[in-house]
């Protein structure tokens, strides 16, 4: 029993680091945040992700060989809170991700238009040479 408490400690630690990353993420992205700080910061979540799995299968593991039942546990409250806490950090990430997506390719489609736009346009060099243009026939 001893252990399952602990194996179950273990993966609260987890889902609070991992709630603690997510702020952090949002924080860089509200920041303008370069690409390559937040792939830093999504392989931290990959790996917090991978933490919180194995602990989880752990204590569920030996909390099912040794027939405790998970809501006998004094901690189950406070995991169940943490991963719900979890659940909802990751939805209201990803949200602000695909936000920050649509942003993005916005801009980056704006600017392509503008660059098509100022393609139109020659510079003196390029212009041919020796044409008259009559104004007053327009």
């Amino acid at each position: 029993m001893e252990q399952i408490s602990r194996d179950l400690s273990r993966s609260i630690a987890c889902y609070r680091e991992m709630l603690d990353v997510y702020a952090q993420i949002r924080a860089a992205i509200g920041t303008g945040a370069p690409a390559a700080v937040l792939d830093k910061w999504m392989g931290r979540v990959q790996v917090m992700d991978g933490a919180v799995r194995d602990s989880d299968a752990r204590f569920q593991a030996a909390a099912a060989e040794a027939g405790v039942s998970l809501e006998d546990l004094p901690e189950f409250a406070a995991w169940q809170a943490l991963v719900a806490r979890a659940q909802e950090a990751n939805r209201a990430m990803q949200r602000h991700l695909q936000a920050a997506l649509a942003v993005t390719s916005d801009e980056l489609s704006r600017m392509e238009s503008g660059r098509q736009a100022l393609s139109g346009y020659k510079s003196g060099r390029e212009a041919p040479t020796g044409r008259r243009i009559n104004i007053r026939s327009a």
